[in-house]
């Protein structure tokens, strides 16, 4: 899926999928934790991107029927997040 292109964001050790359930972790060695998940799932909901953290990972489960851009803008939403948290 295209939230593999997020392998690259600060923090991101680990990105798994099956069908369109999404999860994206952040360990703590790379800066990450359920801190920083929680503040850009945060930073996400203000940029109208609704996502849940669960621990040290965020977990999206987006409609069957969602686009391309707004798949886009969910990653350009978790990595703006990403980048300030």
């Amino acid at each position: 899926m295209a939230l593999h292109g997020l392998r690259d964001a600060r923090g991101v050790t680990e990105i798994r999928n099956l069908g369109l359930l999404d999860a994206i972790e952040f360990g703590p060695e790379a800066g990450g934790g359920p801190a920083r998940a929680q503040a850009i799932a945060a930073h996400c909901f203000k940029v109208g991107v609704l996502i849940r953290a669960t621990g040290d990972s965020l977990v999206l489960s987006p409609p069957l029927g969602i686009s391309a851009e707004q798949i886009g803008q969910i990653m350009d939403a978790v990595r703006q997040g990403a980048a300030k948290a």
